[in-house]
């Protein structure tokens, strides 16, 4: 059961069903799950193929993959039944498919695509492409007087003849587990020479990205990608470069990262040089931390001016640890920032805490205790991890060009989280600091528009151009197989966009 004081948060906030998802009772289909399942295919295998073998792996009477409607189509992202076992499939083993909740797609869909802005102008394929013009002809200045009205989506048209002029770079500066850093990684593949920057503190978390890049990205088996070399010898696949740095996102950026434990380019090379070989003997870890070491100068700026990290910020709020060095980080184009949060709108993580096994002298079976969650629930905690999301938002603007977009986001439900958090870097940098108003469609249904509290599965935040999806959990009850989207929400999540307006010199 829950704790008396987060099951008062969730009935503040119109979040009915919690308990009873996470104790297997009426509000899921089975014990532990949604009656759905988000995965996103990979793009760089044949996706109808994907879908077929997708399809001949569902259990018996469940529903064909279906796109999910409201996001971007190049995104991948398709609903299964919930009891599909994803991780025992063909389709997941071979890299052909991701497993990811279609919430934290938004967010990279509002840092990469402008199609959910309420005012246009900020698309990274509308920027790249030389010549590329839009449905509106918008333009990018705040004083365009081309507006989309809420909810309507506008995309760019493309010319296929036209080539990119200019790489980007992208910053995940939270990037555990790494699913959306492949996302963005998937998404700027077409422009070379761009790079994907990813960031986490914990060396235990970044294990666990790296992992999942070199399952995706690299590994030939289930990349999907071909690793030609190229006229000078080298390995050639036309991606985005990743790489992954094991550093103190509050502070990367202020003095020169020496923690560099992924290259995607390193990776490609060693996975040629091995073979088949799929664990790294000594020599080959050897060779690669060498390499590592010769990649690290790669994003660093030798000299203070502006484009660097140390002087992107009004704030005179410095991080601990604030050294003053004319030696700094290149800056980004974009930059999410899905901050460490108390995770209460992603219910299925809170299932996977509440339900551990234990063992006593008879049997083994599951133990459904109390849950709570003090981060949420304790004011001490909460202050600290406020304080640590204030430090992060300030870090990743800090990191962003003149120009540039950044994303914050949370999974979690809470107001001083959120809102709170993007109101204070606001505040901080009144001259720069400008929030982007975005808008993504809730179900067409009237009658799937609310859960039982009258609250829209998807709806503005506080402070006003935000957006929150809470989690679905009530209105997955009559999923069907005649289920146009309607149902196919997630977990909860916070999100808001934010551009660097201060002009180029």
């Amino acid at each position: 059961m829950l704790a008396p004081e987060l099951a008062d948060f969730y009935k503040k906030h119109g979040v009915e069903g919690v308990e009873d998802y996470l104790s297997g009772g009426p509000s899921s289909d089975i014990t532990g799950d949604f009656p759905l399942r988000f995965i996103r295919v990979n793009p760089r295998f044949d996706r109808e193929e994907t879908l077929q073998i997708l399809k001949s792996e569902l259990p018996v009477g469940s529903f064909a993959p279906k796109p999910v409607p409201w996001l971007d189509a190049k995104l991948g992202f398709y609903a299964v039944s919930g009891n599909f076992p994803l991780s025992q499939s063909r389709s997941f083993r071979s890299g052909r498919v991701y497993g990811m909740d279609v919430s934290s797609g938004a967010a990279v869909a509002a840092l990469l695509f402008d199609s959910n802005d309420v005012n246009m102008g900020n698309d990274v394929f509308s920027e790249m492409i030389e010549g590329g013009s839009t449905k509106d002809n918008r333009s990018h200045s705040d004083e365009s007087n081309n507006t989309v009205p809420e909810g309507e989506i506008v995309e760019a048209e493309v010319d296929p003849n036209h080539k990119p002029v200019k790489s980007m770079r992208v910053l995940d500066l939270c990037c555990s587990p790494g699913l959306k850093l492949c996302t963005i990684a998937d998404m700027l593949d077409e422009f070379p020479s761009s790079t994907v920057v990813g960031v986490d503190i914990s060396e235990s978390r970044m294990s666990v990205c790296k992992s999942i890049v070199q399952k995706y990205r690299i590994d030939k088996e289930t990349s999907g990608l071909s690793h030609d070399k190229g006229d000078q010898g080298t390995v050639s696949t036309g991606g985005a470069l990743i790489r992954l740095f094991c550093e103190d996102g509050t502070k990367f950026g202020l003095q020169p990262p020496n923690q560099l434990i992924f290259d995607s380019d390193a990776a490609l090379l060693e996975s040629e040089s091995s073979g088949k070989r799929k664990r790294m003997n000594k020599s080959a870890r050897a060779r690669e931390k060498k390499r590592l070491r010769q990649l690290l100068s790669i994003d660093i700026k030798t000299d203070k001016r502006e484009g660097t990290a140390l002087e992107n910020s009004e704030s005179q709020s410095k991080p601990l640890g604030y050294v003053a060095t004319s030696v700094s980080i290149e800056l980004f184009d974009r930059v999410l920032v899905d901050a460490e949060c108390s995770t209460d709108g992603a219910v299925k993580h809170m299932l996977h805490r509440m339900h551990s096994h234990v063992v006593d002298s008879k049997k083994l079976e599951p133990k459904k205790s109390v849950t709570s969650n003090k981060a949420l629930t304790d004011s001490q905690q909460l202050a600290d991890l406020v304080q640590l999301q204030r430090q992060l938002i300030l870090s990743g603007f800090r990191l962003l060009k003149p120009g540039g977009v950044m994303v914050y986001s949370t999974c979690s439900l809470s107001e001083a989280q959120n809102e709170d958090v993007v109101s204070w870097l606001l505040k901080e940098n009144p001259t720069k600091a400008r929030l982007v108003s975005v808008n993504f469609p809730g179900p067409s249904k009237l009658e799937d528009q609310m859960n039982k509290k009258g609250i829209s599965l998807v709806s503005q935040g506080s402070l006003p151009g935000t957006v929150r999806f809470y989690p679905n959990i009530s209105s997955c009850d009559t999923l069907s197989k005649e289920d146009n989207g309607d149902s196919f929400y997630g977990g909860g999540l916070f999100l808001a966009k934010i551009k660097n307006t201060k002009l180029l010199d």
